[in-house]
């Protein structure tokens, strides 16, 4: 299991990423389609950050 530093960091880095999307899906200029991918894949690529061992 992760450490907590490691948890902090994705969580910040999703966060991050949500509040960036968010900002561009207000505007209109961000399809959801689009936006539920890229959250999709980031959330992915977290998890599978945190699942490798020695990390």
């Amino acid at each position: 299991m992760a450490g907590a530093a490691a948890l902090a960091g994705a969580a910040e880095r999703l966060t991050a990423l949500v509040e960036g999307l968010s900002s561009r899906r207000l505007s209109g200029s961000l399809p959801l389609t689009h936006a539920r991918e890229l959250m999709t894949t980031a959330i992915a690529a977290e998890l599978g950050h945190l699942a490798q061992p020695g990390r």
